[in-house]
């Protein structure tokens, strides 16, 4: 017998015992007679529902069956106080032999997933629990349904025939939860109604789900690289379920954080649980599948197999692709330019083949959230298939593709979370990346122009460089101490103070201080690492720019939560962050940075929000904020230029300009650009203010563009060599535009006057260019490193002896912060579930 059929049987006697208490209360004959009757009536049905469920031959059973004999007895002799008495001491005797004979002997358990591809989070679960002889278990997959543009549930999916076949299934209209009432139920879909692309049968929504078990056990169907987004921490999932069960203390601690805020802006308090016991960090089954998974244990398609095979009988190294819906939401059509270039690579190798695994949700996302792309997203799809030369994987194990693969390339994400334990090459994609040359490694973003050098941090590496501006000579200065180049620009802005450059750090743990005259290096703490930036904001980008004012530095975040002041004279570091509180009514996008251009105007400094509609306004002598609302446009700006209160902003993914004019406040739109245009998702490098003009260089754009300051009117630059795009420094310099491609080795002088391109390569010498390879300033190919380019990481990938390179480094810095990642983490959850059920009352 289950707990709760117990506990009907319980309740049943309570209804007996109360209808006893009647019975001593009633005067009248006639009443009494019939309140026995049905007592013995609704005695015989508590034995039959007992003898369905234990048989025949109980022993309370047979005391129901006295207690039906007393009942008799009593409406015949009609001696009401002793009668009342024996019933109840009948009673009594048969709860105890309730609570003795009928103790639950047996624990149901109901996992409920709906994507077979995401049974992964609870298969371990699964496979411990099958194994228990208390538990009866049941795998329910259940029906999912697409959302529609309007919110409204569309076609329905059920994918229970798409499971292994060692999962046995038990069909969602066969297994009536209602009535069944599993002690212990497991989900993975924490959405109920809040997901904007698909939503599970409402039936199975937690909220529900919750007063239908004794114990609502979520387990998140994904894994992250550190912490968690708040968002996937407030939903329905997480409120509801009796306890949910996470990767790591950081993550719970960020679970907790979120769920505490909710409970007191909602008033739940502790209704659904006590948020520290709730949440529980034992690692993730997703986890335990790649640990103990084997590439033997995973039979290939003939056809698959056979794409692997080279004509000599050698195998082909494979290169996982995975595309995830992050990246489809937030660079719309850049992601299919990017998948038409990556199979364009693959196409062209018979070293490597590309096994791409779409996430599965891409088609149903494109079709809910960007239809105006579906229709390009089938024809990519078709045309890879019909390609041939790569490996289409829509199947719903994730394991088998990353247990046969080499090398992992793609959006980051769960899978490539999950692809770092194996200790294989990683190479996470740039979505804007798609020119088939390597980037330049001497590219930067700012520069310090000492009158006849520029000096800079290189874009791609570990590397400060010199460049006479004459010979266009650069030299290798040396590397920043106690760095290392991770994929991610060390440092962004840079600015110049007496003898000394000041280097404001975006992936570098700290701002460093280069002495000119000395050659001596200083470095200057800050609050968080580059792991922590990456583990709390997904990203190691710190800061933006460095400005000065009077003795104070003050260093523009990108995600960094707080604008940095460092005092010159005192050295004392002061994190400034009220502005945050003041900026979040505006924010328009969260996974956005904080800022990328700002301008000074006297004390203050106008910050344009790329994740906001608005304008941070600074002032350096104060350190207070004030917020200015764009509330013409709903996006936010990528760069500010212009002089004496009239201020051009450039949008972060959009194509509108605005004019601000700081007299009279006012804000104007401009979006009538020359014919032909086309900006893609990020149009344009920082904007200059130049000779009465605003001049935009193309990031992704397909033209220069020159705006007359007085009419507003926008005209196409000829003559510039745009195929060099993108261009991420910019600067004028006398009369003329300098600016660096990423792309190429070119230094780009614009002559403003005479429309007029001069192009120059920068030139290294050969002693300083053996030196930076022999110190691998510029990286390596492995984790958290972009090799610099997808064919330079097809290469790295083929050769025989980086297999194991690094392997143990790299799980190191994966692991350290996972619980039980030695693959028991489902063992260790069915164990805590079932302790936090009270297994201990089972016999």
């Amino acid at each position: 017998m289950r707990k709760h059929q117990q506990q009907q049987v319980v309740e049943s006697l309570n209804t007996l015992e109360e209808a006893h208490d009647e019975l001593a209360r009633q005067t009248d004959a006639n009443a009494i007679v019939g309140l026995l009757g049905d007592c013995q009536e609704f005695a015989l049905k508590i034995g039959e529902f007992i003898e369905r469920i234990e048989g025949e031959g109980t022993r309370t059973v047979a005391l129901l069956e006295q207690y039906c004999d007393l009942l008799y007895d009593a409406s015949v002799r009609f001696d009401q106080v002793n009668s009342t008495a024996q019933l109840r001491r009948q009673l009594i005797v048969i709860k105890n032999s309730v609570s003795d004979e009928l103790k639950p002997n047996k624990i149901e358990i109901a996992f409920f997933p709906y994507k077979a591809s995401m049974f992964d989070a609870l298969e371990s679960i699964w496979l411990a629990a099958k194994d228990d002889p208390r538990c009866e278990v049941y795998v329910v997959p259940i029906p999912y349904y697409d959302k529609l543009p309007n919110g409204q549930l569309g076609q329905m999916h059920y994918e229970g025939d798409q499971y292994p076949e060692y999962v046995p299934i038990t069909n969602w209209m066969e297994y009536d939860v209602e009535a069944r009432r599993p002690d212990i139920i497991y989900i993975h879909n924490p959405y109920d109604n809040g997901n904007l692309v698909t939503s599970v049968h409402p039936m199975y929504y937690s909220k529900r789900l919750r007063d239908l078990t004794d114990l609502l056990v979520y387990v998140p169907y994904f894994v992250s690289n550190g912490d968690v987004g708040e968002a996937i921490c407030s939903t329905a999932g997480c409120i509801y379920a009796d306890r949910v069960f996470v990767q790591s203390e950081k993550v719970r601690q960020t679970y907790i954080r979120v769920y505490k805020r909710l409970a007191q802006q909602h008033h739940f308090g502790d209704a659904f649980g006590k948020a520290e016991e709730k949440f529980q960090a034992v690692g993730s089954p997703k986890f335990d599948k790649v640990v103990n998974s084997r590439r033997e244990d995973y039979p290939l398609p003939d056809e698959w197999a056979a794409k692997m095979i080279r004509p000599d009988g050698t195998r082909k190294k494979v290169v996982l692709y995975n595309t995830a819906i992050t990246s489809l939401l937030t660079d719309n059509d850049a992601v299919l330019r990017k998948l038409r270039y990556v199979f364009s690579v693959f196409r062209e190798r018979d070293d490597v083949l590309l096994w791409w695994r779409p996430h599965p949700l891409n088609g149903t996302t494109y079709a809910s959230m960007r239809p105006q792309l579906l229709v390009e997203y089938e024809m990519i799809v078709q045309e890879y298939k019909l390609g041939d030369f790569g490996i289409y994987d829509d199947s719903a194990d994730s394991q088998r593709a990353i247990a046969m693969s080499d090398a992992y390339y793609g959006d980051g994400g769960s899978l490539m979370v999950l692809y770092a334990l194996t200790g294989k090459s990683i190479m996470w994609q740039d979505i804007e990346l798609n020119e088939t040359a390597a980037c330049n490694p001497y590219a930067f973003t700012r520069a310090v122009d000492d009158g006849n050098s520029l000096w800079w941090n290189a874009f791609s590496g570990n590397a400060l460089m010199c460049m006479d501006k004459q010979t266009k000579v650069a030299t290798y200065v040396g590397s920043f101490p106690d760095e290392r180049y991770c994929g991610w620009a060390l440092y962004a802005g840079v600015l110049q103070y007496e003898e000394k450059l000041i280097f404001a750090p975006s992936a570098a743990n700290a701002i460093a201080v280069y002495d000119m005259a000395t050659g001596a290096w200083e470095k200057i703490a800050l609050e968080l690492s580059a792991r922590e930036m990456r583990q709390q904001y997904r990203s190691e980008a710190k800061f933006a720019e460095v400005k000065r004012y009077k003795q104070s530095l003050f260093f523009i975040p990108y995600f960094y939560p707080a604008i940095i002041r460092y005092d010159l004279d005192t050295r004392k570091v002061e994190y400034i962050n009220k502005w945050i509180k003041q900026l979040e009514p505006y924010i328009v996008d969260k996974t956005d940075v904080w800022f990328a251009q700002s301008i000074q105007e006297g004390s203050r400094l106008l910050l344009p929000a790329c994740n906001a509609n608005a304008i941070v306004i600074f002032d350096m002598e104060t350190y207070k904020s004030v917020i200015q609302a764009v509330e013409t446009v709903q996006h936010g700006f990528e760069g500010i230029c212009g002089e004496d209160g009239k201020y051009w902003l450039t949008p972060r993914k959009h194509t509108e300009i605005v004019r601000w004019d700081r007299k009279d406040n006012t804000f104007t739109k401009l979006n009538e650009f020359p014919q032909e245009y086309d900006g893609g998702t990020y149009s344009f490098s920082l904007p200059l203010y130049a000779d009465r003009s605003i001049w935009l260089l193309p990031n992704q754009a397909n033209q220069f563009i020159q705006i007359n300051e007085e009419d507003g009117k926008m005209t196409s630059v000829g003559g510039f060599p745009i195929e060099a795009r993108p261009f991420y420094y910019t600067q004028t310099v006398e009369s003329k535009i300098v600016t660096v491609s990423y792309r190429e080795n070119r230094l780009i002088e614009w002559g403003i006057q005479d429309a007029t391109a001069q192009e120059y390569a920068i030139i290294v010498s050969s002693d300083d260019d053996a030196r930076m390879k022999e110190q691998e300033v510029f990286g390596d190919y492995n984790y958290e490193a972009y090799a610099t380019s997808l064919n330079k990481f097809c290469e790295y990938t083929t050769e025989q002896d980086r297999s194991a390179v690094n392997v143990e480094q790299q799980m190191k810095r994966v692991i350290q912060e996972l619980a039980n990642f030695d693959g028991s983490a489902g063992q260790v959850i069915f164990q805590k579930s079932m302790q936090f059920y009270d297994i201990y009352s089972v016999v």
